[in-house]
Parts: C-alpha cells; sequence; structure tokens
C-alpha cells in the first residue's frame, strides 16, 4: 500500500545483533486519506522520510506498536545490467565499444610503419571502429569474416562447396573497415 509523509521525528536508535537502525516515528496518510502515526526501522545512511513523500509497504501491529515496514524492492537475481535504464545499457555498451576500439587500433598500429601508424590512430579511425563494434554489441549487426580464397582443386576431386548467400542488410563485413 501507499503512503504519504505528512511529518517524520526521531525517536532514537536501536541495535539489533550489532547492526544500528534510526527509530523515525512516521506520520503518514494512507491512499484512503486516512492519517496514522507508525515507527520506522532504517539504517543511518538512509535519508529520514521528508513530507509528500510516498511510501510503499505496511503497517503492521507489534507489542509495541504500529511499525511500518518498506516494500523491499527487486533487484533482480544478481549480474547483468538489472535495474537499468535501455539509455544506461547503451551508454555502458558504448563505452565498452570504444575502450575495445582503442585497444584494437594501438594492437593493430604496433604492426605498422610509423607514418601509416600514426595516421591509423586517429580519433576517426577509433570512432568508426568503434561503432562497428557497438551494433555487434547492441545486436544490431552480425559480423562476418573476411570471404577466404578457395584453392583450386583437381578435377576428380568433388565440387567445392557454394558461397554463402550474399550478406544480409546490417552484417558487417571486416574487409569493408578502412585499415
Amino acid at each position: 500500500m501507499k503512503y504519504t509523509v505528512v511529518a517524520a521525528a526521531s525517536a532514537g536508535t536501536l541495535d539489533l545483533s550489532g547492526k544500528i537502525f534510526n527509530k523515525i516515528i512516521v506520520t503518514m496518510t494512507d491512499e484512503a486519506g486516512a492519517s496514522l502515526a507508525a515507527e520506522l526501522l532504517q539504517r543511518p545512511e538512509t535519508p529520514m522520510p521528508m513530507a509528500g513523500q510516498i511510501l510503499e509497504g505496511t503497517v503492521e501491529d507489534t507489542k509495541f506498536g504500529k511499525r511500518f515496514k518498506k516494500d523491499k524492492k527487486d533487484f533482480g537475481n544478481g549480474g547483468g545490467f538489472r535495474g537499468k535504464s535501455p539509455e544506461e545499457r547503451g551508454e555502458i555498451m558504448r563505452q565498452n565499444a570504444l575502450g575495445n576500439a582503442i585497444h584494437f587500433v594501438i594492437e593493430k598500429a604496433k604492426y605498422m610503419k610509423q607514418p601509416e601508424a600514426l595516421e591509423f590512430i586517429s580519433g576517426k579511425q577509433v570512432i568508426e571502429i568503434a561503432e562497428v563494434f557497438a551494433k555487434y554489441t547492441m545486436g544490431t549487426a552480425l559480423a562476418q569474416a573476411p570471404a577466404a580464397e578457395t584453392p583450386p582443386t583437381p578435377a576428380t576431386a568433388a565440387p567445392a562447396p557454394t558461397p554463402p548467400t550474399a550478406a544480409m542488410p546490417g552484417d558487417i563485413n571486416l574487409d569493408d573497415i578502412e585499415m
């Protein structure tokens, strides 16, 4: 149930098995507009509720009076991009692609002559490669290995397999990246 905070006041601290909690008396109204007061226990680093703030939870009757328990938020079951907006996930993926593009360009430049390497390590080259990596990471393009040349076969050998059909729209051919 949702409650709107009217006022909140500190009522000291409480030590529960070595964990310190702030005791807060919260006056609030429920969704029907009924007013009530309840004790709220929360960690010292959690800010005190402010007037007008909406709290979600339940009010329980205990032997010490009414106690408000906040609903636990669903934080997923570990790993990945849990709780991140699509925009934030995109930012993370682009940042990762940029870092990998920088490493790729530096490693490839090690095998070039110095003037060619200095031109290759331009910001433009890094951004172009990062865009390719980002598209792949976001699933909007598939990497396609450069076409390998098929060595000639003897006349008695079985015919060479037919090359794959044309690339699908959005596929990336690594030969297309200017390097």
